[in-house]
């Protein structure tokens, strides 16, 4: 039995060396030169390059050190293109989109360019038209309310306020479904579903990105736990897929269905099919919940961390690209460039955005590249921006939010840290101090939900 073994592990071996050794001496026929890049080791390429963690630093350091907008990576035979700059994104996912706009993964946000990305992809733009607000915007303003309300009792769970806030939006908007108070089933499978989706994100995370083949040997062989992890995995992304969904179907059936994407969707003249509609609905609860509390996340430690801000707005190429590469957006240092957006970028200043006398700056463009490019750019911005200017607009309005202090009453300072995830990034937990502005405000809050 161990012969045999042994003689299975040897011959994969010889396999995988002969089947990157094959396509590597096929490249080197290649004239055109490769964008620039770490060194790489034969065989496995950058694989020990890649970085563990805060990869979007790395990333722009490369870019630095190479002095280019691009960076090419090999690992283990895949070709991987970092993409650093605004320019550069948008000439490859917007002006060539229909080249590189397909996706290095099969399950859940990451679908493949095709027939059926084409469909969902058709059906969002259709269904959450920017034209079109007051389909959605009265589910955020019952949303910001329930928000005000919510802090206003318990200021000190202002994270799962939060974070209610943004499920509760998301399954309103797209199912019609009000979520539970506390724990809703819908909403904890997403962000678990998500969390998977950001490990399987980042590229070279399981060696079967590199060799497909992998999915088709038994779970018990070396190297393959990925397939424990995929089947968990897949347990949460049915229950996020079906769940809701059914839900809905059955209410659609009894007449009794609210307001929501699916039922536009289903009694649309479009003939829309059911998976199509399952599979948006899915993308919006698993895409809109994260990154809406990310983002608002994000506001609050703003705020503590920039009292001077919140109380003025309370006042007012020539390269070779190998076919398949897959193209990795570097956002972060799109978004921290200073020779677009000026000195300090990782300073919160939104006046960098404004001329002397108050006007939109236009030489200073909006960060749109935090949305995607191109065909992947985000259907449902229109629905976060306008969610999320409710929102903040009406927390800003009503209360103010501060630095926590200690029993001894020293302040204690948020660390302004990020937590690391390949989608998007969350402020570390931090405490806060959230009171209303005046007795009046306080006031104003309980009548706005009578």
């Amino acid at each position: 039995m161990l012969s045999s073994n042994l003689f299975v592990a040897c011959l994969v071996v010889g396999l995988t060396v002969l089947i990157l050794l094959v396509p590597r001496i096929s490249r080197r026929r290649q004239s055109l030169p490769l964008p620039p890049g770490p060194r790489k080791s034969p065989i496995i390429g950058n694989l020990l390059n890649m970085p563990r963690g805060f990869e979007w630093f790395t990333y722009m350091r490369w870019g630095r050190e190479y002095k280019s907008d691009i960076i090419h990576l090999d690992v283990l035979g895949s070709s991987i293109l970092i993409v650093n700059s605004s320019e550069a994104a948008f000439e490859l996912m917007d002006r060539r989109s229909s080249i590189y706009s397909s996706s290095w993964k099969e399950d859940f946000i990451f679908m493949p360019y095709g027939n059926l990305w084409r469909e969902c992809r058709k059906l969002f733009h259709q269904e959450l038209n920017p034209s079109d607000p007051a389909y959605y915007e009265p589910n955020a303003l019952r949303a910001s309310r329930l928000l005000l309300n919510n802090v206003l009792r318990a200021p000190e769970d202002w994270r799962y306020i939060f974070r209610y806030m943004a499920g509760t939006l998301i399954l309103s908007i797209t199912y019609g479904i009000t979520a539970r108070p506390s724990s809703d089933p819908f909403i904890q499978a997403a962000e678990v579903a998500l969390k998977s989706v950001t490990e399987a994100a980042r590229p070279g995370a399981f060696l079967v990105d590199q060799f497909p083949w992998l999915q088709y040997i038994p779970a018990w062989f070396p190297g393959a736990s990925f397939k424990k992890k995929a089947r968990e995995w897949r347990m949460y992304k049915d229950r996020m897929t079906n769940g809701p969904f059914d839900v809905v179907m059955k209410e659609i059936e009894d007449g009794m269905a609210q307001q929501s994407f699916i039922l536009r969707a289903y009694n649309s003249e479009s003939n829309n099919d059911k998976k199509t509609i399952a599979l948006d609905s899915m993308n919006a609860l698993a895409g809109g919940t994260a990154t809406t509390l990310a983002a608002f996340s994000s506001f609050v430690l703003a705020m503590v961390c920039n009292p001077q801000y919140q109380h003025k707005a309370q006042k007012q190429i020539g390269y070779r690209i190998p076919k398949n590469t897959t193209i990795v957006p570097n956002v972060w240092a799109m978004l921290h460039d200073e020779v677009v957006y000026g000195p300090e970028p990782d300073k919160f200043n939104p006046e960098r955005f404004l001329t002397k006398d108050g006007a939109l700056n236009l030489d200073i463009p909006d960060p749109d590249a935090d949305f995607g490019f191109g065909r992947r750019i985000c259907p449902g911005r229109h629905v976060a921006l306008s969610s999320l200017w409710i929102s903040i607009a009406s927390v800003l309005a009503t209360f103010n939010l501060e630095k926590a202090r200690d029993e001894n009453g020293r302040v204690i300072e948020p660390s302004g840290e990020y937590i690391p995830s390949s989608i998007q990034n969350h402020p570390a937990p931090f405490d806060c101090l959230i009171t209303p502005r005046s007795r009046e405000h306080e006031q104003l809050i309980q009548e706005s939900l009578q």
